[in-house]
């Protein structure tokens, strides 16, 4: 049996390592393929005023259908951070990364009726799709969010 081989890409890393928006940098510290698809990914360091605060993670795939509980986009920040408007500046700041793969929305999820990722996801343009259930029944919120 032979199997099929993933996705090329090609792209300059340099033009992808590092972005940002306001007082907020994401500084690349890795890339890997995910899942059996081989979708790209990014990872990177989130540091605000010069300080590592959290981990933004960066899945490339446009079908909202295939990552349905994950999204696109993964983001752990210090709790410290959290109130600052930093989940909405990471998220500003890593578009130019979608846009440079021709992909003009992402896939926002949280696992939890969050009033503050729906405002964030509201903030940005981003419209709520719907509920998702994952393996352990657990419900998951879903946005689209346009890469503006």
């Amino acid at each position: 049996m032979t199997s099929k081989p993933g996705p090329t890409f090609k792209f300059n890393i340099e033009e992808l390592s590092s972005f940002s928006y306001e007082n907020v940098k994401l500084s690349l510290t890795s890339t890997y393929l995910y899942s059996d698809l081989k979708d790209l990914c990014f990872e990177y360091n989130v540091i605000v005023d010069r300080d590592e605060v959290g981990v933004l993670t960066a899945l490339i795939n446009e079908d909202q259908n295939l990552y349905r509980v994950e999204g696109n986009i993964g983001l752990t920040i210090e709790r410290a951070a959290m109130n600052k408007a930093i989940p909405y500046k990471v998220v500003k700041a890593i578009f130019p990364l979608y846009k440079h793969f021709k992909q003009d929305k992402v896939t926002i999820t949280t696992n939890k009726e969050d009033g503050s990722v729906s405002r964030m996801c509201l903030d940005l343009n981003g419209k709520f799709l719907d509920v998702v259930n994952s393996d352990n029944d657990e419900k998951h919120f879903r946005y689209i969010i346009p890469c503006k």
